[in-house]
């Protein structure tokens, strides 16, 4: 698996990387999503129970006034119910009153129902919710019952949750619910922002990993093909990404390698010159650790100093010294070996030059015994030459002598 990582692309790569992020942003979508529903209907149920506990606290005030002589036990009741019949909270949820009978005291929706029993009232599934209330209140003091129940202004029943607390003094119970579809239209409302978030979040992903790719991947390719261009020595190669548009590591990056070759184009250019005999450059060296530049001016050098020391040889020669040589201690290499052999060959011509003016000598004494070694190749030219002169000499010697006698 590793492996096969390290051999993705740079594309391949951030591909994945946008995969796995994306797939972990679902996971964690999905099980907020989960718990999103338990935690919708737990907030609601809450917060139902808190406004029934407010609403309580409403007919525990009336009734404090009762106490207190301020209202009579009827207006104290009054007061309760008109209080509680107005009262509103998000939007149209209200509260009723029934007693222990169960008789329904108040209804805003139903006032039809006021005063009458409730006993035999059931929703759908045949539950006795109304008694439901009482038993609740009488076992617990308080608690929450699940029924079907219309919402205003529709007939059809739908699923409700209420809360109920019960009022001792006055044997009421005070409740209020929340219809479960509401709780399931909030659901799938947060289901649908949690959805558009995802998608924007996702987007912008998918957008900045693209930039980023592209951002990568056009200079890479970039360098790939100056590389591939200067592994084929071809030196020319010019940069096409926009050094401006690079950041950091990767602008260092970019700026070393076209330095290099840059660099690797200036030597191209030197050792151009120096093949066509051009030996006035001087290559930049970088740092120390620049071999290249380093061993392109020595050998500029090197080659400069033999053209010297051949100049030299030519200029000693000219000038009648024909022992002179080139010194060659300067020299290593394949160098040595060139200004041994320009030695050599020089040593070799003059060699054969002292032994024809050796002969020379010989013959100027009247000695034409001397004769020229047999020297190779058009050098057997000297050979006829000599031989040639030592013959005509010969026959004058011979005439003279002759001359001589008579």
């Amino acid at each position: 698996m590793r492996e096969r990582f390290a051999n993705m692309t740079i594309r391949g790569k951030l591909r994945m990387i946008l995969g796995v992020s994306i797939l972990a942003l679902v996971l964690v979508g999905s099980l907020s999503v989960i718990t999103l529903k338990q935690n919708l209907l737990e907030e609601k149920r809450l917060k139902t129970k808190h406004v029934v506990e407010t609403a309580h606290g409403m007919v525990v005030h009336q009734y404090k006034l009762l106490q207190d002589g301020k209202l009579s036990e009827g207006e104290a009741k009054q007061g309760a119910v008109s209080s509680l019949r107005a009262l509103r909270y998000e939007g149209s949820e209200y509260f009723w009153i029934n007693d222990m009978n169960p008789v329904v005291i108040m209804h805003p929706y139903n006032p039809e129902m006021e005063g009458m029993d409730q006993s035999a009232s059931e929703d759908p599934t045949g539950k006795k919710f109304f008694l439901e209330f009482v038993g609740t209140v009488k076992n617990h003091g308080a608690g929450f019952v699940e029924y079907m129940w219309p919402k205003p202004g529709i007939k059809d029943p739908v699923r409700k949750i209420s809360y109920v607390k019960g009022f001792e003094p006055w044997g009421w119970v005070i409740g209020s619910g929340i219809y479960v579809d509401d709780v399931n239209s909030l659901f799938w409302k947060k289901v649908a922002q949690f959805i558009a978030i995802f998608l924007v979040i996702g987007g912008i992903m998918a957008f900045v990993t693209w930039g980023v790719a592209r951002s990568i991947r056009r200079p890479l390719v970039d360098l790939l093909r100056m590389t591939q261009k200067l592994a084929t020595g071809d030196v020319d190669v010019k940069a096409e990404s926009n050094i401006a548009d690079m950041k950091g590591s990767f602008a260092v990056l970019y700026q070393s390698f076209t330095a290099l070759v840059d660099h690797i184009r200036a030597s191209a250019k030197a050792v151009e010159k120096v093949a066509q005999g051009d030996l006035d450059i001087a290559v930049e060296v970088k740092s120390e650790r620049d071999v290249l530049g380093k061993n392109l001016n020595a050998m500029v050098a090197t080659l400069k100093n033999l053209i010297v020391g051949m100049d030299k040889l030519y200029q000693e020669q000219k000038a009648g010294d024909i022992g002179y040589l080139m010194p060659v201690d300067g020299f290593a290499g394949a160098y040595r070996q060139v200004a041994t052999g320009v030695n050599a060959t020089v040593g070799l011509h003059v060699n054969n030059v002292a032994k024809i003016l050796g002969i020379l000598g010989s013959y100027a004494e009247g000695d034409f015994s001397a004769t020229l070694e047999k020297l190779p190749g058009k050098q057997a030219l000297a050979n006829e030459k000599m031989d040639l002169l030592r013959n005509n000499l010969l026959a004058l010697n011979k005439e003279l002598n002759t001359l001589v006698r008579e």
